[in-house]
């Protein structure tokens, strides 16, 4: 998009110049750097943003210097939510959102994808336990009660944790037909594979990652799962998309595409 707007020229009569840091997903580094690019660098916009354990407490040190902080991801509710924050924005949906369209889609196909009527279908949340993760999963808790939904398992685990096997046996014991997981890319980790013959839906809450689910595809013996999948859309004006709008599904996808 920088690219974009230097070949076009000056953009309301200002050039753009990109200065780029790396927050590293930790709130220290990212309240530092953010510090250290308004102060030296005099920026006047900051834009990016990934992890949300790191945009709350950025946010607030950005608003203190009366700056623009445009966030592309960092989708937890407390990023915003009760902040009243004037120099912050993020356009697009928030945490529970997420969760909530999720168990939304499922009940609403639970017949025809699934062959089960919304209260037989049991339903796992496991996500990781930070702002993110418990925030979407707060949407997959609610949503699913909302639905009629059978929740077998939510627990909430590390994103560090070398070794998720003692989750992966709850998953197995709870047989559920559809996971709602929510994690990060540091916790593609691999995972010891107890055998087991189920085979679930999974619903990956934007940006989590692949540790369980491949896991589950080896348990399947080499066949991927069938997932069900949350698509964003480049439109930012969600004044035109309703907050539980159907989502998209894309089944037996197995390069993610």
């Amino acid at each position: 998009m920088i690219d974009w707007f230097i070949s076009k020229g000056p953009v309301e009569g200002y050039k753009i110049e990109a200065v780029y840091a790396d927050a590293q997903s930790k709130p220290d580094v990212a309240i530092n750097e953010a510090v250290r690019l308004i102060e030296q660098e005099k920026v006047d916009m900051l834009l990016g943003f990934y992890s949300s354990a790191e945009c709350v407490p950025a946010a607030a040190r950005i608003e203190e210097f009366k700056k623009f902080m445009w966030i592309t991801t960092c989708i937890a509710s407390p990023v915003l939510l009760d902040r009243h924050l004037h120099y912050v924005f993020r356009p697009q949906p928030f945490g529970q959102q997420w969760g909530l369209t999720a168990a939304d889609m499922v009940t609403a196909n639970a017949k025809t994808m699934l062959g089960k009527d919304p209260k037989d279908v049991r339903v796992a949340i496991i996500h990781e336990d930070g702002a993110y993760g418990v925030d979407v999963a707060k949407g997959n808790e609610n949503g699913s009660k909302k639905g009629g939904l059978n929740i077998v398992l939510n627990e909430g685990y590390s994103a560090t944790a070398p070794d998720l096997s003692s989750l992966v046996t709850k998953l197995k014991r709870a047989r559920p037909d559809v996971i709602f997981h929510t994690g990060y890319n540091p916790d593609n980790q691999p995972v010891p594979a107890p055998g087991a013959r189920t085979r679930p839906a999974f619903q990956r809450a934007d940006w989590s990652r692949r540790r369980l689910h491949r896991l589950y595809a080896h348990q399947a013996g080499g066949r991927y799962r069938r997932e069900l999948f949350l698509r964003r859309g480049s439109n930012l004006d969600l004044g035109h998309q309703p907050e539980s709008a159907p989502a998209r599904i894309a089944a037996d996808d197995p390069d993610d595409r």
